[in-house]
């Protein structure tokens, strides 16, 4: 019995390599329901958790990839640059920083920010049929970090885009 339960803690609370998972939520920075593909990485490089997450906001959808490092701090140093290769076509992207004051419960009144790449309408829908997803991030003391998609987290992420809500 001691050993079952040990073998389930282990396993919620350290994820496999690779794994990944669907989230629901609210996203109180950009203030929309929120549906995000989560995926922790573990390859030994500075990327150790991955999020394409969905916001539905007021006027429109929009989808944002976030990058994270084992102590959840982001890996967009300024002067980074994004290249996700789809089917091996190339989109680039530059991270942006949000920032805004949340007055929402339970934040009240905390300044968020956050650093990600705001993704284009056409590098979604090359998503939506793409078989392969290669990030490459490139950043601005000219290290490079190479990261190809695991199919199941293509898959996934193809979810979150045909999920409504």
């Amino acid at each position: 019995m001691k050993k079952i339960v040990f073998v389930l803690f282990f396993m919620i609370f350290f994820p496999l390599s690779g794994q990944a998972q669907i989230l629901r939520g609210y996203d109180a920075l950009h203030q929309g329901p929120a549906i995000s593909s989560s995926l922790n990485v573990h390859d030994g490089t500075d990327l150790a958790h991955l999020y394409f997450q969905k916001t539905i906001g007021y006027s429109a959808t929009f989808y944002t990839l976030l990058a994270y490092d084992k102590d959840f701090q982001t890996i967009y140093a300024p002067g980074t640059v994004l290249s996700l290769s789809i089917d091996n076509r190339t989109f680039k992207f530059i991270p942006q920083t949000s920032h805004k004051k949340i007055t929402a419960f339970p934040f009240n009144r905390l300044d968020g920010s956050r650093s990600e790449v705001n993704l284009t309408a056409e590098a979604i829908t090359a998503i939506e049929g793409a078989e392969q997803i290669v990030l490459n991030f490139q950043f601005s003391d000219n290290d490079t970090l190479v990261y190809e998609l695991p199919v199941a987290a293509v898959a996934e992420w193809k979810s979150v885009i045909s999920l409504k809500n």
